[in-house]
């Protein structure tokens, strides 16, 4: 980055700053458009699995032996998922938040211990984390 403001005329450095800006601007939207249309595939991927699932149900119910009409209206009343699926969800989901909430708390007590004056490596110890961990939060700021 440096070689390359060498080769900027000092007067203009301002204007490529903004150059710069837009750019990253640009960069970051196309990012988050990329990230938006994973998200929606794969949303289309699970609608198309979940049909899929209930037709090759309604399928065995009819080489099964049952009437035509009939299993496909089952297969309408059908969840796509089996609800183990979505406990185990719900268990992935709380443990995310559980997680949260103890490093909010950790972090609390790293500001704490900041405030009554410990070091960096004093806190690691008494806490049994990392003194990258402890920098790392400090660095973040005190939340407000």
């Amino acid at each position: 980055m440096e070689e390359m403001l060498r080769y900027i005329a000092p007067d203009a450095l301002p204007e490529f700053g903004k150059y710069l800006k837009r750019l990253l601007g640009e960069i970051h939207t196309k990012v988050s458009d990329a990230e938006k249309h994973s998200y929606r595939v794969a949303a289309l991927e699970r609608q198309r699995q979940a049909i899929h699932l209930c037709a090759r149900r309604a399928y065995a119910r009819i080489v099964g032996g049952m009437d035509r009409d009939e299993s496909i209206r089952q297969a309408a009343r059908e969840v796509p998922y089996p609800p183990e699926a979505v406990i185990a969800y719900h268990v992935k989901l709380m443990e995310k938040k559980q997680a949260a909430r103890l490093r909010a708390r950790r972090d609390g007590r790293i500001f704490a211990m900041m405030r009554e004056g410990k070091s960096n490596a004093e806190i690691a110890r008494s806490l049994g984390v990392s003194p990258s961990t402890v920098a790392k939060t400090l660095s973040k700021g005190e939340p407000t």
